[in-house]
């Protein structure tokens, strides 16, 4: 009796398996997931990027790092990054498509005015996240698993 529930659940495990890789595909041919539409836009003029001044300067070394791009239809391309540049890098991230009044009253002003982010450029903004992520890496530490889409907001900003 054992033997034939091992095989069923053999069989079951195969058969997800297979529709997973099915969707994968499928989102592939249908233009991809967030991740793809953001690497597309990423030729888009940057709208804000902004890190915390205080990374450096307190023990936690906790702070949130965004970057936005301004698309045609007057959305905006957002990505948020929760850094931990003393140990754990980037311990949360965030991409998204928004309308920009939704972007002003959600995001930009809740993080550049209540936790005062300031103003940085582009590049800084690229090589800090991608800086912590180096570091967290040589710890043993990945990225958390939202960075991979996140980081394609990037672009073609040149972190030098």
């Amino acid at each position: 009796m054992a033997v034939s529930e091992n095989r069923r659940q053999k069989k079951l495990v195969k058969q997800a398996a297979k529709k997973k890789a099915a969707a994968k595909a499928m989102a592939r041919i249908q233009g991809g997931g967030l991740a793809t539409r953001i690497a597309r836009l990423a030729k888009a003029p940057i709208l804000h990027s902004g890190a915390p001044d205080y990374l450096w300067k307190n023990d936690q070394g906790l702070g949130i790092a965004l970057i936005s791009r301004k698309l045609a239809d007057g959305q905006v391309a957002f990505a948020k990054f929760l850094l931990d540049v003393y140990c754990l890098g980037v311990k949360n991230a965030h991409v998204s498509i928004v309308s920009y009044p939704v972007y002003r009253d959600h995001i930009y002003l809740p993080i550049f005015e209540k936790m005062a982010v300031e103003t940085r450029p582009p590049a800084y903004v690229r090589k800090l996240v991608e800086g912590a992520v180096d570091y967290a890496r040589r710890l043993g530490f990945e990225p958390h698993p939202d960075y991979r889409a996140a980081r394609e907001i990037f672009g073609d900003i040149d972190p030098n």
